[in-house]
């Protein structure tokens, strides 16, 4: 196994619509991520600008709609539901790209946060940013799908 494969094996589609079930709003966000791979296999969503505007808009309701207990926990999801998305339609790379741009956003949060001393009303984050190793805060370095 080399530094970018995952540890854990990939996440099924069950694992997410359990957790997503956990979740207020889950049922809600589940049904458009449903959408969302739907209209990504069916070929409804034409070139990377309605890709990306999507996929971004999943992501930002994704990671708004729940409390996270840590970064890594969220980061992990993250990556749950890019992976989920990609395999919906392998060939589209969009989807992948904003994956990791969410995931830079995140790491650099929690960089930012730990920086200043103030939580900052990230308190969840910075208490747990030691939980991602150092490597894993470069882009690209760990976060691959």
């Amino acid at each position: 196994m080399t530094h970018h494969q995952s540890k854990s094996s990939p996440p099924s589609r069950k694992n997410l619509e359990q957790w997503l079930g956990t979740q207020r709003h889950g049922d809600m966000l589940w049904a458009a991520i449903q959408r969302t791979a739907s209209d990504l296999r069916r070929h409804k969503l034409r070139g990377s600008y309605d890709v990306a505007k999507r996929t971004a808009e999943l992501l930002r309701n994704f990671v708004g709609g729940s409390r996270w207990p840590t970064a890594a926990v969220l980061m992990e999801r993250i990556k749950e539901l890019g992976r989920f998305l990609s395999r919906a339609q392998p060939i589209e790379l969009t989807v992948g790209n904003i994956v990791r741009r969410v995931l830079f956003i995140v790491r650099e949060a929690v960089r930012d946060a730990a920086g200043t001393g103030t939580d900052g009303g990230r308190s969840s984050l910075v208490r747990q940013s030691t939980l991602i190793p150092e490597t894993c805060l470069d882009l690209g370095t760990c976060f691959v799908l």
